[in-house]
């Protein structure tokens, strides 16, 4: 499969899941994954304590960042060879990131009750 339409495939096929522990524990260790058919998936961990403060925070959507960049093969401009393949990796891994944060929020609220 050519590396275009690897990457059309990956940025129309990913999907992220979670995978939330609803314990009271503020320590509770927990992760969301970011999966797709036919690419590498990876699991981000992080502690509800780490949700309580902005630093936290910011540090667990980096790693989100991170995992949804590798996941989606984001590279510079120049090894990616066009700026469609970027832009597709990019967009892949942006709509990654923001269903992961989605979902931890939501994560979040479940554990209040």
């Amino acid at each position: 499969m050519n590396k275009i339409a690897k990457s059309m495939l990956t940025a129309a096929a990913i999907t992220l899941t979670g995978a939330f522990a609803l314990n009271a524990s503020a320590e509770t260790m927990d992760q969301t994954l970011v999966r797709a058919p036919a690419v590498p998936s990876t699991a981000v961990s992080f502690t509800r304590s780490e949700l309580a403060t902005e630093e936290g925070l910011a540090a667990v959507e980096a790693r989100i960042q991170r995992a949804a960049d590798r996941v989606c093969g984001v590279t510079t401009y120049r090894e990616a060879g066009s700026v469609e393949v970027f832009a597709e990796q990019k967009a892949c891994a942006d709509e990654a990131v923001a269903s992961a944060m989605t979902r931890i929020g939501a994560a979040q609220v479940a554990s209040i009750d």
